[in-house]
């Protein structure tokens, strides 16, 4: 959930509020530690963000996760070492923007068009 924290917010602070709202999304009961792939596309649904994932899986290397309803263009890079961990991607030319705290509501708002450029 720290990759998806740091996707979301541009860094891994605020990995338990990822992680609530994921596990809420995805009808999961009792206390997820660790970010598994079955949690990637609730993470989608709930934020509304496609996701692709590079994968260690070489017949599938490359995953696109969309959103059942889309909240924003915006798309997040995740990497994962099959079974193991995930990781945040940037493109070199492309860092991460800080954005606020997300007791701030900012998907879905003005104020996420202000923080990602298109």
């Amino acid at each position: 959930f720290r990759s998806l924290s740091d996707q979301l917010y541009g860094d891994a602070d605020h990995h338990t509020f990822v992680r609530q709202q994921a596990v809420l999304a995805s009808g999961a009961s009792g206390q997820v530690v660790q970010l598994q792939m079955w949690d990637v596309p609730a993470a989608a649904d709930h934020f509304g963000l496609r996701i692709n994932v590079l994968s260690s899986y070489p017949d599938t290397a490359v995953l696109t996760i969309l959103p059942e309803s889309t909240k924003s263009q915006r798309v997040l890079w995740l990497s994962f070492w099959a079974e193991v961990h995930y990781n945040s991607l940037y493109p070199r030319h492309d860092p991460p923007v800080k954005a606020p705290s997300p007791s701030r509501k900012i998907l879905g708002s003005k104020m996420l068009g202000r923080l990602v450029p298109r």
